[in-house]
């Protein structure tokens, strides 16, 4: 399995483009689509995970095509939540991380 980050944006993302890519790349509704990029653009990453190395870098190439900040994941997709919260998300009440974890977890769900 290979997975692929959209950490960050360019100022020049086309985001009408963006949201048809998405739709089109990964089979799901424009409304889920819309959504996904809305998060995107909020700063929380899209991860997509692809059963060939072709397709993660054909997926690569059209998303930085589009002004998407990609990132090739390599360590395991195995995260406990104390380890998102404390490394990626930093929020420092459990309520909070609760709710940035859901967040996060929701986009993950969108692949």
């Amino acid at each position: 399995m290979f997975r692929l980050a959209l950490h960050q944006y360019k100022d020049s993302v086309q985001k009408i483009s963006f949201t048809r890519f998405l739709k089109d790349e990964k089979n799901i509704s424009l409304s889920d689509a819309k959504k996904a990029l809305d998060k995107f653009l909020e700063g929380i990453p899209l991860l997509f995970i692809f059963n060939s190395k072709a397709e993660m870098l054909g997926f690569k190439e059209k998303a930085e095509s589009l002004g998407a900040i990609c990132k090739v994941i390599t360590a395991p997709l195995f995260i406990r939540t104390s380890q998102l919260h404390k490394k990626a998300i930093g929020f420092p009440s459990a309520k909070k991380s609760r709710k940035a974890v859901s967040e996060f977890a929701e986009v993950l769900m969108v692949n």
